[in-house]
């Protein structure tokens, strides 16, 4: 054995695995409390542990302040070897277990919105578990929502906010988000603009997702528009996926929203972002809590350690 290494292992006799998940789940939520409340642990306790880690393995790993904390170079390379131990005892347990399930994985994705997000973060799955073979199902926001109360959903990809049907059961991870612009026709006087104005826009036809098909999600683009100034003007159709009001827009009908890096956008259209600007599209993944599939444990973990961002 290298001696060299006597050092390290020496400190990993004193971590317990219980304190590399108390440190992974500080670091997803960002808060001791919500961290805590998620751990079943006092705050105290919590914060005593990640004490003890720091103290073991000789590195400040958490640069706090009065306003919170944020995460060191240490405790940044830290969280990726505790993701890494995790995931690998995550796996390691499902092979050995002889009452693991053997249902499929089933997985909700948007049907009204196109995620080049959700492409990449499913091929790296794939490709880390060429095994597993995740059952998709296309569906709306509120289906999936019905889907996760009568049990056919595992997991599923949904943007914020949520229908109000969401499920109280469920855990959420956003996994991505940037800002929306205002998609118009390539040949529309706008089109040449670098921003556009709230001026600009006050008297432009918007192109929204129905509010029968999604109301919070209706109500959050009219708050969006609102908050820069403008009273929207609706234009009268009942569109409900993106790439179709993305059409309907390059007709010169009017303008939609959308976030760019989501998809490829045509050359007839153009995307402008608006000044004050719109707010963010996230995306969330969602999970039932406590579920009895071991697969539903793999793919969050593996969803929390893929850098979308870096990829994207």
């Amino acid at each position: 054995m290298d001696k060299n290494r006597l050092p390290s292992l020496t400190i990993l006799r004193r971590l317990s695995f219980r304190q590399i998940i108390y440190f992974s789940e500080l670091c997803r939520f960002m808060n001791f409390r919500k961290a805590s409340e998620s751990l079943s642990v006092s705050q105290p306790t919590l914060s005593q542990q990640i004490s003890q880690v720091e103290e073991r393995i000789g590195c400040t790993l958490l640069a706090r302040s009065s306003k919170g904390f944020t995460l060191t170079d240490e405790g940044s390379k830290f969280l990726r070897l505790c993701q890494e131990l995790i995931q690998l005892g995550v796996v390691g347990l499902d092979d050995i277990r002889t009452d693991r399930q053997t249902r499929p994985l089933r997985v909700g994705i948007p049907s009204y919105q196109s995620y080049r997000q959700i492409e990449l973060l499913l091929t790296g799955f794939k490709e880390a578990f060429p095994g597993v073979f995740p059952h998709l199902v296309e569906m709306t926001a509120v289906n999936m929502c019905s889907a996760f109360r009568e049990d056919k959903l595992d997991i599923a990809f949904m943007s914020l906010p949520t229908p109000l049907e969401l499920p109280t059961n469920l855990d959420l991870e956003v996994l991505w988000s940037a800002r929306y612009e205002l998609c118009v026709s390539a040949s529309h006087p706008l089109a040449a603009k670098p921003a556009l104005q709230s001026e600009d826009i006050s008297d432009l036809p918007l192109i929204l997702l129905p509010e029968s098909e999604h109301s919070q999600q209706f109500n959050y683009q009219m708050e969006a528009i609102r908050n820069i100034g403008v009273e929207p003007v609706i234009y009268p159709s009942e569109i409900s996926h993106v790439s179709a009001q993305i059409s309907l827009a390059a007709t010169g009908a009017g303008a939609c929203l959308i976030v760019p890096n989501t998809m490829v956008i045509d050359r007839g259209v153009r995307s402008i972002p608006t000044d004050p600007p719109l707010p963010e599209l996230k995306l969330g993944l969602f999970w039932k809590r406590k579920s009895l599939n071991p697969m539903v444990e793999r793919f969050v973990l593996f969803a929390r350690s893929f850098d979308i961002q870096a990829v994207t």
